[in-house]
């Protein structure tokens, strides 16, 4: 790993550390479709531009059907289920569900198509990663037990699933299509597809539409289209390209620790030692996942 993909990998982990906190803001102030929808035709408007600036296009034979199935499932399915659940659970809890379960989906999907491969120290570095994820976050794994929260869990599994499959169906196309070109338009269509999901099962007021200028949704808004849509998500699709499902999956246990590192550092956040230990396994759990697969071909 070179120290410039290090870089936009540890700048993609911290972005989407935080989003958490941004989300929550977006969806506790307004229907969270709208909101959803905001950001990514947003972000969609400042991803074409940037893409055409440097001269990132989409090629002729581009595979549409396929791009038009993932985007859906990453930026649709995955935000409009993952919104509306965040109504009914906390965004730690949320978060914990959905970070420990994204890199295992993404490992089996990639296996199931073809991408990955299986190997033992994969396996033992993803059981070390979501043990360590659950000591590090286990004050965040309580909720009110009421149909609405488990209805809410639900939904959180179902956006993992979804953007996991998304992921895995974009890998293919990244060997034709330009990262930038590729989220661009992966944007647009998600964006448009919670667009009309607001319109059919949201009362978005012109009260909501004002709310979207009030400080804490501005800059809410501000940080998840120009940072986790702009930057983090052409990274990952740049990664997924490079690495793999697996291994660019892997964000999912740096991200919450640099979250308790900005917590602590910020707002005077506490930890156990227990609770370092955990964080400790999901670095051990990096560095063995980062390793290039070693596949035993017998003859």
């Amino acid at each position: 790993m070179n120290a410039t993909t290090a870089a936009l990998y540890l700048a993609m982990c911290l972005i989407w550390g935080l989003s958490w906190i941004a989300i929550k803001t977006g969806v506790d102030a307004m229907p969270p479709l709208f909101f959803a929808a905001c950001r990514f035709l947003l972000a969609s408007v400042l991803l074409f531009a940037l893409a055409r600036w440097r001269g990132s296009r989409m090629p002729p034979q581009a595979r549409w059907g396929r791009i038009v199935v993932a985007a859906l499932l990453i930026n649709t399915g995955c935000y409009a289920t993952l919104f509306w659940g965040m109504q009914y659970v906390p965004s730690g809890f949320a978060g914990v569900v959905n970070l420990s379960l994204i890199p295992i989906t993404l490992f089996v999907l990639g296996i199931f198509f073809g991408y990955e491969h299986f190997t033992r120290s994969r396996t033992f570095a993803l059981a070390l990663g979501v043990v360590g994820l659950l000591i590090l976050m286990r004050a965040r794994l309580a909720i009110e037990p009421s149909p609405l929260a488990v209805a809410g869990s639900l939904a959180v599994i179902a956006a993992t699933f979804s953007y996991s499959l998304g992921s895995v169906l974009s890998r293919p196309l990244l060997d034709t299509v330009p990262s930038l070109a590729l989220a661009a338009v992966h944007n647009v269509i998600g964006g448009a597809g919670l667009a009309l999901l607001s319109l059919i099962f949201e009362d978005v007021t012109a009260d909501d539409v004002r709310r979207l200028l009030d400080p804490p949704v501005l800059a809410s808004l501000a940080f998840l289209v120009l940072f986790a849509s702009l930057i983090a998500f052409t990274v990952f699709l740049r990664l997924l390209r490079d690495w793999g499902p697996y291994r660019a999956g892997t964000y999912a246990f740096v991200s919450p620790i640099i979250a308790v590192g900005v917590g602590m550092a910020l707002v005077g956040e506490r930890y156990t030692a227990l609770e370092f230990f955990g964080a400790a396994l999901m670095l051990v759990a990096v560095g063995v996942s980062l390793r290039p697969a070693r596949v035993t071909v017998r003859t």
